[in-house]
């Protein structure tokens, strides 16, 4: 069946979503097994403070424009459904964005035999980096890091070379695909895998023939995205002790190849060939710290003549959590940084940023987080994005 994309928000759209917000409780408080689960989210960001240079002035009066960003946006809107059946080894799950456009997010189904061998059909996100497979209502800071933002589209279809843009330029991924998954533990979660192969494409963008036109209409058989990540507790095999045993190693590997693959204008054919890596450490610490390192990066290659690489980048974080009241307030500090050179480029070009935050959760539902966040670029065509960031995220999230 195929699914319709609105694009723009629409009185429908939001009217759902209204009606989520008031009937989610009280469905909620049923507890019925027999009816779906919804639930969701609403992110509000209030911008205390932003430098933006822009140099630009006003026509006729000359009136410098404003240097700085201070205002509300609506960051994301998300509403879920989701049941299962036959003693939850059978279900579903279906996700819609409301921020941008009402578009589906999630939808597939799964089938849960055992606890190390789950089967998953549809779309959802793709094996990545620990924070890119994290809900954006469960971040540690407002915004993910450079890499975790850029990694799951560069592994996918949509193209970082905006001086030449192509038909794959504009597309927005948003960290999914279309495909089938396994997913599975060992061990009471010691050991977890996660291994997929999809389309490559990203969120709606469908191969087909002629008989379904998608946004390719040819692409050779076993030319697809294959994707796997694993995560692992290793010192928890040898021991119980409970300063080892939350020390959790993961990483993933991505590769993404269709050569010659057919446009929907019928005309234009193009290769997609990409590969993506990771690797990252997760340490709970004693008196409620926790630090966590990452590094990842990979290469693009979109060449309409077969050769060459078009893209190459890397980045790392470093990130240190406080929970100060456990579930009440957490303190935190981050440095990530991230690097990439075009091939037709002498010039690579670093970013890096430094972001200190507090996340407050006065009641269950509810949470309140301030970063204060200082960037830093050397590409001359980008100084403007240098400079100190100060805004705010009000969440309210169910259940």
């Amino acid at each position: 069946m195929g699914i319709k994309t609105l694009k723009s928000p629409t009185v429908y759209g939001w009217a759902f979503f209204v009606i989520f917000l008031a009937l989610a409780p009280a469905i909620r408080a049923e507890e019925n097994p027999n009816l779906p689960r919804i639930s969701g989210y609403l992110q509000t960001w209030w911008t205390l403070y932003e430098q933006v240079q822009n140099g630009i002035r006003q026509e006729g009066s000359s009136d410098r424009a404003a240097q700085e960003a201070f205002g509300f946006s609506l960051a994301r809107a998300r509403v879920g459904l989701s049941q299962s059946f036959l003693d939850e080894s059978l279900g579903f799950k279906f996700e819609v964005k409301f921020e941008e456009g009402v578009e589906p997010l999630e939808y597939y189904i799964y089938y849960q035999p055992r606890p190390f061998l789950n089967l998953y059909l549809g779309q959802m996100k793709i094996p990545s980096t620990y924070e890119v497979l994290q809900s954006d209502s469960q971040l540690d800071f407002i915004s993910r890091t450079n890499i975790s933002d850029k990694i799951a589209d560069w592994s996918l279809s949509r193209d970082p070379i905006t001086f030449d843009a192509t038909s794959l330029t504009g597309i927005r991924t948003r960290s999914r695909d279309l495909g089938l998954a396994l997913k599975g533990q060992f061990r009471e979660e010691k050991l977890q895998y996660f291994l997929m192969m999809g389309n490559g494409l990203g969120a709606n963008l469908f191969i087909s023939g002629r008989e379904k036109k998608g946004f390719f209409v040819s692409n050779g058989p076993g030319n697809m995205f294959y994707g796997l990540r694993l995560e692992a507790k290793p010192l928890s095999f040898f021991s119980t002790n409970q300063y080892l045993c939350p020390l959790t190693i993961g990483g993933h590997f991505n590769y993404n190849h269709h050569p010659d693959m057919l446009f929907n204008d019928e005309r234009t054919v193009l290769d997609l060939n990409r590969i993506s890596y990771s690797g990252d450490l997760r340490a709970e610490l004693p008196y409620g710290l926790a630090f966590t390192g990452l590094y990842a990066g990979g290469k693009v290659d979109n060449s309409y003549s077969g050769s060459g690489t078009d893209y190459r980048y890397q980045g790392y974080e470093l990130k240190l959590m406080e929970k100060l009241f456990p579930e009440k307030l957490e303190l935190g500090f981050r440095y990530d940084y991230y690097w990439y050179k075009f091939s037709n480029s002498n010039t690579s070009i670093n970013q890096q940023k430094w972001t200190g935050g507090a996340n407050y959760y006065p009641f269950k539902l509810i949470k309140i987080q301030l970063d204060y966040v200082y960037k830093e670029t050397d590409d001359p065509e980008l100084t403007y994005q240098n400079g100190s960031l100060a805004y705010a995220n009000f969440q309210v999230s169910w259940p």
